[in-house]
């Protein structure tokens, strides 16, 4: 709690104190763990300071819990703080119940699972995602390894440059299909609240075999065929080429294929470090980033497993598709036959790029130079590397591509969550019945699909 306390206390100090007002208004501008405190305050009783209308009155209260608990000692600092090393400081007396265990645990079970449900039951109607990417993006790959300047005029290695120094492109690496669901090694302990997929696939096809799935091709796919980022094409390549010495040839020695999970646990980055020798090993520590804020931290990490359905009424996933969305990238090294190796290697030089295009055909567009966004090159209007046409859609898996930035898995993992509706609807109050009661159900049967016609004002069933 106290942790917590300070975490907020900094945020507090970024803010200005909210006036009564605008505090009558907007009860909650506080921090997550606050906002958890504020919605439970009716059923605290023996805590009415912290029922003041400002976060200031909230904090104040929590610092004076703390004060008692650890009261500060002479010849020491402030409260909770250590004393001069010079002080001898006796250990703390044993806090009054009434004013501290008895507010440290209710704060505790006011952040409990029930809590906070009971919560969003009471104020949240509908949650609505805009081309939410469920499952990550291709994108933040190229701007980590080689730069992205994500249409500004600015070079890819300037951009570049600037994103090393982020940690939230971690937020949207890409996660396989593979993760987390299913028993799979990650898998959440909250996740037991959900209804097995793989259960309702079996139940589907018990009741009507395959032929139930015709009208539910990203479903069959993303479910019972369980397709990943790599379906269709390596999600990234690193190849090494030899060239003869004095401007020869150059051919390929040595390619390593990088698997969605090489993205998801950061392996991607130990891959180009044994490749590319860059200074201060930039890649290295943008793996270590990823470690310290997802995979080795006490909170929940929300990079090893796939998305459920959010726990509301009302969801509403939208999204475009059929743009052209880059999908895979291919980067090279080249080693020439008696030239003195350089210290370094420098920045991983992008070579192609696969895009998935509309109705899921996939082209290739290879690079023969870094990208050049200047304000010169447009002025020139260089033109662009040419597109070749690597599988037509009939010879893909997935049906679409992406909205421009998000590839189509990414934002279709929405579909699965249609099954978790249709069963909680079967079962009432959503609650795990038992597995004998669904055996032989057709749960696409739940599913109602309407569409709007192309100028049309209502939705057709």
């Amino acid at each position: 709690a106290y942790a917590r306390y300070k975490r907020a206390e900094k945020q507090e100090k970024l803010k200005a104190k909210p006036s009564a007002a605008a505090a009558a208004e907007n009860p909650l501008p506080v921090p997550g763990w606050i906002h958890s405190v504020s919605s439970a305050l009716p059923a605290l009783p023996a805590l009415p300071s912290l029922m003041e209308p400002t976060t200031t009155g909230l904090l104040q209260s929590v610092e004076e819990l703390w004060t008692q608990l650890f009261p500060p000692e002479e010849g020491g600092g402030a409260a909770g703080e250590p004393p001069p090393e010079t002080a001898t400081r006796p250990p703390p007396p044993a806090p009054p119940a009434s004013a501290t265990e008895d507010a440290f645990r209710e704060l505790a079970e006011i952040e409990g699972e029930e809590a906070w449900r009971e919560w969003i039951d009471h104020h949240v109607w509908t949650y609505v995602g805009l081309s939410a990417p469920l499952l990550g993006a291709s994108g933040p790959m190229r701007s980590v390894i080689s730069g992205e300047n994500m249409g500004l005029p600015v070079d890819d290695l300037v951009a570049r440059e600037m994103e090393l120094s982020f940690g939230s492109t971690n937020t949207v690496n890409m996660i396989s299909t593979r993760s987390g669901w299913d028993g799979a090694p990650g898998d959440a302990k909250n996740r037991a609240r959900l209804a097995s997929l793989r259960r309702i696939v079996d139940d589907i096809e018990e009741a009507e075999g395959e032929k139930a799935w015709d009208d539910y091709r990203t479903l069959r796919l993303l479910l019972r065929d369980g397709v990943d980022w790599d379906v269709d094409h390596p999600v990234l390549e690193i190849d090494t080429e030899r060239c003869a010495e004095g401007g020869g040839p150059c051919a390929v020695e040595d390619t390593v294929t990088i698997t969605p999970a090489d993205v998801e646990n950061g392996n991607i980055f130990d891959e180009f470090a044994k490749v590319w020798h860059e200074k201060d090993a930039p890649l290295l520590v943008k793996k270590n980033q990823l470690e310290d804020s997802f995979w080795y931290t006490d909170f929940p990490n929300i990079l090893n497993h796939t998305w459920d359905r959010p726990p509301i009424k009302h969801v509403i996933m939208s999204y475009g598709v059929d743009i052209s969305t880059e999908i895979s990238y291919k980067y090279t090294k080249q080693i020439h036959d008696g030239a003195v190796p350089p210290e370094y290697d420098g920045v991983p030089t992008l070579r192609s790029v696969v895009s998935e295009e509309e109705g899921g055909a996939l082209v290739e567009q290879t690079l023969d130079r870094p990208r050049d966004s200047s304000l010169r090159s447009k002025i020139l209007k260089r033109k662009t590397p040419p597109r070749r046409l690597i599988r037509p859609a009939n010879e893909t898996t997935l049906p679409h591509s992406g909205d421009g930035t998000v590839p189509y898995i990414s934002l279709a993992w929405a579909h699965t969550w249609l099954l978790h509706s249709a069963r909680a609807g079967l079962h009432g109050d959503g609650a795990d019945a038992d597995d004998s009661a669904d055996a032989g159900r057709n749960h696409l049967g739940a599913i109602a699909v309407s569409h709007r016609p192309k100028g049309g004002m209502s939705w057709v069933a």
